[in-house]
């Protein structure tokens, strides 16, 4: 069963006739056929009754299109998450910062990334600035906090307050 046949489906429940339905879903009429008819084959059982003027949904078609339309949202959210993911909002942040610190903004930092980005876990660790900066180059962190100026030359900063 793919996600078209899905989306057929619950095109001809809500428009009730064939046509219409094809037209919604950008298909020709006998394409948008062959799909519900592709579908009931694999469900087993009639979803619809036609008649020359409308589609008529069945006992079995009318529970299917519950099913339809949830599988359909939860498809819809999965695309959602990955494209979150892909902009970094949801997921994991690994943080390195130095020991000083971990009193003097890091939790203030945490706490205003943990609002703006409330489906991302962030796993710190207390790394010195030249294990920050291996870890940077290596992978095993995203992100790094230390006191500028940064040695390497191929890594990015940018200060994020002034400390007297």
């Amino acid at each position: 069963m793919e996600l078209r046949h899905l989306r057929h489906f619950v095109a001809l429940a809500e428009e009730g006739h064939f046509g219409r339905a094809a037209e919604r879903v950008f298909v020709v009429q006998q394409a948008l056929s062959n799909s519900i008819k592709n579908l009931e084959d694999e469900v087993g059982v009639p979803l619809v009754r036609r008649t020359t003027r409308r589609v008529q949904l069945t006992p079995a078609g009318e529970a299917f299109l519950v099913g339809a339309r949830e599988t359909l949202a939860r498809a819809a959210q999965t695309v959602e998450r990955a494209r979150r993911a892909a902009r970094g909002e949801v997921g994991r942040l690994t943080l390195g910062f130095v020991s000083g610190l971990a009193f003097g903004g890091l939790p203030e930092i945490v706490r205003v990334f943990r609002d703006r980005f409330p489906e991302v876990s962030v796993d710190l660790r207390e790394l010195t600035a030249q294990e920050q900066e291996a870890g940077l180059r290596g992978g095993t962190i995203d992100v790094g906090l230390m006191l500028l100026p940064v040695r390497d030359p191929q890594l990015t900063s940018r200060p994020l307050w002034r400390q007297p």
